[in-house]
């Protein structure tokens, strides 16, 4: 049962890696579109662990290297291969983006016991790689790197969306 949560984790990262393989190809709808798999696998990750009463330090630091890849790294490796014109504007915003996500996945791991219950601290990268796509689907700009990573380093409180809490599935023993 513990290797579910972490195959989950696996997936993500998978997914992550080929939005960026995709984009470097140039094929930025199906680079977004894998994005999309790594989100969702992101979120069953989570949840899975907890219902199954798995919840590991690996599986933490598992879960948040996949993430640096898939919202981290993907979405700056998108937009890089999309914008033609490589400023240092833009430069610029892409490794605030990627080091503002490193910062965030960082900062929930020494913060976590400390939080309120329900609540981030910062915009979640796997939200910030939901935003993304949405923007890039929209209007694809530079701007949004910029807001993004602001909003993920920021103290600004965000809550937990919840799906069904009350479901837990016993351990074996």
């Amino acid at each position: 049962m513990i290797l579910i949560p972490n195959l989950l984790t696996f997936l993500n990262l998978c997914f992550g890696l080929s939005a960026i393989f995709f984009s470097l190809s140039g094929d930025w709808g199906t680079a977004c579109q894998i994005l999309l798999f790594s989100i969702f696998f992101d979120i069953a990750d989570g949840w899975t662990a907890r219902r199954l009463d798995r919840v590991t330090r690996f599986g933490a630091f598992f879960d948040s290297a996949a993430n640096f890849v898939s919202f981290g790294l993907a979405p700056a490796f998108i937009f890089y291969s999309y914008e033609s014109r490589h400023s240092a504007f833009v430069l610029a915003a892409l490794i605030f983006y990627t080091g503002s996500s490193a910062f965030r996945l960082i900062r929930f791991h020494i913060q976590k016991p400390f939080m309120r219950p329900g609540t981030f601290q910062g915009l979640p990268t796997t939200a910030s790689a939901a935003i993304f796509v949405a923007g890039f689907w929209i209007a694809p700009s530079v701007f949004y790197f910029w807001l993004l990573s602001l909003l993920m380093i920021s103290r600004v409180q965000v809550s937990k969306p919840s799906l069904h809490k009350n479901i837990r599935v016993p351990a074996e023993s």
